[in-house]
Order: C-alpha cells, then sequence, then structure tokens
C-alpha cells in the first residue's frame, strides 16, 4: 500500500487507486478545503491560506504534510527568483500565512 498527501489530505494507494484514507473515496479535486488549516480553496483552487500574495506568481506551503518533505515548500517571484524549504517556510510565517511543507506524491503501482 502507497501512502502519500493532497493537499494535506493523507491518501494511500488500494489495488492501484489513490483514495483518502479518512474516507476510502477516490482523489478528487472535488475536496475543497486544506488538509491543516481545513480552510476552504477560492473558485480558483488556490490555497487559502497563502492566496493572493504580493509580487508571487506561485508557491506552496505544504498543508502541513511530513517534516521530512521541508525543501519542497517554495516561493516563486514575479521577478523570477524562488525560494524553498526553511527559506520559503519562514517567508509565509513572516506574513502571517499558513506555512509547513509540501506534498509528497509517490508512484502508486496497481495491484498494491
Amino acid at each position: 500500500m502507497g501512502l502519500s498527501w493532497v493537499r494535506g489530505h493523507k491518501v494511500v494507494c488500494i489495488f492501484g487507486e489513490w483514495v483518502y484514507a479518512d474516507t476510502h473515496e477516490p482523489v478528487s479535486p472535488q475536496r475543497t478545503s486544506c488538509g491543516h488549516c481545513n480552510l476552504n480553496y477560492d473558485e480558483s483552487g488556490h490555497d487559502p491560506c497563502i492566496k493572493n500574495l504580493s509580487k508571487v506568481k506561485f508557491a506552496c506551503c505544504g498543508h502541513g504534510v511530513e517534516k521530512q518533505f521541508l525543501d519542497l515548500a517554495y516561493v516563486w517571484f514575479e521577478d523570477d527568483t524562488k525560494i524553498r524549504g526553511q527559506k520559503a517556510l519562514d517567508f509565509f510565517k513572516g506574513l502571517g500565512r499558513g506555512y509547513e511543507i509540501n506534498i509528497k506524491r509517490k508512484y502508486c503501482p496497481v495491484g498494491t
């Protein structure tokens, strides 16, 4: 059985399909809240705790998942500079916004 997280929700791979660990429903974009803060995503799918950051193109706070994947959190600024890991988390924290670490997706082989 594979184990991973999607937007802070624990997911498992059962018989080749990723499902939410709490409900066993297939992983789907219809789940509209963050697994860490429980706030709803906006209509565009943006993270509730870090959306609309000034001078930021893309970012991911990690939704509170597994500290060993810390370096996957990131902020990509409009000037194309990027920060990752603890620097990104410190950036979010300094703004008083959500921070933790990123999602770690693992391969889900059929039949596991």
